[in-house]
């Protein structure tokens, strides 16, 4: 999808030399028990040079090391005979809000290393599927705020952004990459925190560098030494960077803005075109949505069960967040069963249900019930719109119905989002007094 121009400033207002809190993260990966060179996938590998296994585990065993100090949790996965990359975690899915889309790989090669992460993940009771296109998980997924810059032009599949956007609930913003050294664009790309990136622009193609610049104006810019070192294939917590020892420039420029850069080596593992990041996929579970003393509302959105569109659920988060209000975006499709055990976990200041298909009536009937059913759900504002009716707007019976049944308020095709925008500023102030 396009980004929307202005419609979120603050992925554009890094400053250098600020202040950046570090958070505690969770991280998966996998050692590299039968770590080798057989195959050449990318233009890094070279099975006629040997690999050192006893240095590749040395070296992965202080990645492994360095997290813990540093406060971050490390999960493992078992490595499995006979998948020598699957110490690239990175490569193996994505997770955002508990919700894990597995990768489906482009070789033969690495295509079993998706089982094994679908029973991993299935096992821990995450909500998991495996990617109908061909995808490669965070290696070409990462997180930036509440966007998601997506890599294409090697592995991913275009058609995979628009799976992803749909399956997280997310903006998706692609990127293509056009030098095959830089295959992943966790190769050729870092995000630092939600306002800042690094990057190497030359990875990518003219118009990727426009949209970089665009909402990242003061990015971290790579040499090509430090890109050919593999220092944008990095790990930051907001506040420490772990990256390569052998990217001394971005280190530098990096400590010159404010993080604290961890260099590690990773040379025996950059054989099979691989390094920090690569080695770890970080495991974003779902937080309850907050809200901080004299800020805006937490609120749930979602669709009914039946509709699944996401474009408008999408629209409604930005615009939400844009007022100040936390939002929890729960995506569509959405089980009545299943979004009133998240809003019972989070209790939320407002639901806001979306309907587009023309079965919110009929849907929202049945889940406005399902919701004041439980008593701690009987004061939260609940309020539905969209399309609620197949042959448009139902009038005054439907919407009174509705009231009647348990919504604070209805906002049809008609009405716009003016109403509901005059709605959410009377109820923060409801909230707050």
């Amino acid at each position: 999808m396009r980004f929307p121009t202005g419609s979120r400033t603050p992925l554009a207002t890094a400053e250098p030399h600020r202040e950046v809190a570090a958070g505690a993260r969770r991280y998966l990966m996998c050692r590299p028990t039968y770590f080798d060179v057989v195959y050449s996938i990318n233009p890094w590998m070279d099975p006629s040079k040997p690999v050192d296994p006893r240095l590749a585990v040395l070296q992965w065993q202080r990645l492994h090391d360095v997290y813990v100090e540093l406060g971050h949790t490390v999960e493992l996965i078992a490595p499995v005979p006979g998948l020598p990359d699957m110490v690239f975690a990175a490569n193996g899915a994505t997770v955002l809000d508990g919700r894990v889309l597995v990768a489906r790989f482009l070789h033969d090669e690495r295509a079993a290393e998706a089982v094994a992460y679908l029973d991993w993940f299935g096992s821990r009771g995450y909500e998991v599927r495996q990617a109908a296109w061909t995808n490669e998980g965070e290696s070409d997924y990462l997180a930036a705020g509440s966007w998601l810059l997506a890599g294409s032009g090697f592995r991913t599949d275009r058609r995979s952004h628009a799976e992803s956007e749909e399956f997280f609930g997310r903006p998706v913003i692609g990127l293509t990459l056009v030098d095959d050294n830089y295959y992943h664009l966790d190769t050729a790309l870092a995000v630092l925190d939600e306002q800042t990136v690094m990057y190497y622009p030359a990875a990518f193609t003219p118009g990727s560098q426009d949209i970089l610049r665009g909402l990242f104006p003061d990015a971290i810019i790579a040499t090509d030494e430090d890109a050919e070192a593999f220092g944008l294939n990095a790990v930051s917590d907001g506040h420490h960077v772990v990256l390569p020892a052998g990217a001394t420039r971005l280190i530098a420029q990096l400590r010159a803005s404010g993080f604290d850069p961890v260099g590690v080596e990773v040379s025996e593992l950059l054989r099979a075109g691989g390094g920090v990041k690569c080695c770890t996929l970080e495991l974003r579970d779902r937080l309850p949505a907050q809200r901080s003393p004299g800020a805006g509302l937490s609120v749930v959105v979602t669709s009914v069960a039946s509709d699944s569109h996401n474009w408008n659920l999408v629209f409604l988060q930005l615009t939400l967040e844009e007022l100040g209000h936390q939002v929890l975006n729960l995506g569509p499709c959405m089980p009545d069963e299943l979004l009133v055990s998240e809003c019972l976990r989070v209790r939320p200041d407002l639901i806001v249900v979306s309907s587009v298909n023309g079965h919110g009536f009929r849907d929202g009937m049945r889940l406005i019930g399902r919701i004041r059913a439980h008593p701690e759900l009987s004061a939260t504002a609940v309020v539905i719109g969209g399309k609620l009716g197949i042959a448009g707007p139902g009038g005054v019976r439907s919407r009174d119905q509705l009231r009647s049944a348990g919504f604070d308020a209805v906002f049809e095709e008609d009405s716009g989002i003016a109403s509901f925008k005059i709605f959410t500023e009377r109820l923060t102030m409801s909230v707050h007094t």
